[in-house]
């Protein structure tokens, strides 16, 4: 058994002290002629933005996803009604297998949403008069009152309020 002091490293492979490598300092445009300002966490942290979005670098899209947001949005265009579900049906049946919740993500990405009726659709406006109702508080034991004088067949009038 080797003594893991003396443990050597198989060919190729490395500690990672070896591959560290001095690079220039970096430095926002913005404070260029700043001195002693910290490094790019206190330029970071002057700026007001997290250390961490500065070192970090978005990954390119993929060529294939491209396509699909293209497709996404041709088939958005025609079907403003279409969800993710049955966008996903679509690119299924164009011989793309995608599942449902890629096309959602792919649609949040992009920005688009089906197009259908919002809840509370019955808000009140504001600005908006809102009339009062007339009515309250009376009794009504005439038709006339209810349904107006224009009305002369009874016949679908309910029992209590025939004439």
């Amino acid at each position: 058994m080797k003594n893991p002091a003396t443990f050597e490293r198989p060919q190729g492979q490395s500690n990672g002290a070896e591959d560290v490598q001095k690079t220039e300092k970096k430095t926002f445009p913005g404070l260029q002629g700043q001195s002693r300002v910290g490094g790019l966490g206190g330029q970071a942290k002057l700026l007001g933005i997290s250390r961490g979005s500065v070192y970090y670098l978005p990954k390119p899209v993929s060529e294939y996803d491209l396509d699909i947001r293209r497709r996404l949005d041709e088939l958005h265009l025609k079907h403003p009604f279409m969800g993710a579900r049955q966008l996903r049906d679509q690119l299924n049946r164009q011989g793309i297998q995608i599942g449902r919740k890629r096309v959602k993500t792919l649609m949040m990405k992009m920005g688009i949403e089906a197009l259908y009726c919002k809840p509370n659709t019955s808000k009140k406006t504001p600005g908006h008069e809102i009339h009062p109702y007339l009515l309250r508080g009376m009794t009504i034991r005439t038709a006339p009152i209810r349904f107006g004088p224009w009305i002369r067949r009874t016949s679908h009038w309910p029992k209590a309020l025939r004439i």
